[in-house]
């Protein structure tokens, strides 16, 4: 898989999001119920496209934790947060 980095409303994020309607479903759904400040965890993160979501959405006053077993995507979503 390509990498490719993903900022909250990106260009990149949107493509992501109208090529791949099950993600966005998942986005628009997350984002209906995570509240400024929550603690979240996000298991099977995948590359990083709800986690990315989620984190816009807690803010600096929530946690948020996420897991992805397979190192063909874990790598990709340690890069997006390390940027």
């Amino acid at each position: 898989m390509e990498m490719q980095f993903f900022i909250y409303n990106s260009p990149a994020f949107k493509n992501f999001l109208e090529n791949h309607p099950h993600e966005r479903g998942e986005v628009k759904f997350l984002e209906s119920i995570v509240e400024e400040g929550m603690n979240v965890i996000d298991i099977g993160a995948n590359i990083g496209i709800t986690t990315v979501a989620i984190a816009k959405k807690i803010g600096k006053g929530g946690r948020l934790y996420s897991f992805e077993p397979l190192p063909e995507y874990s790598h990709i979503l340690l890069e997006d947060f390390i940027l």
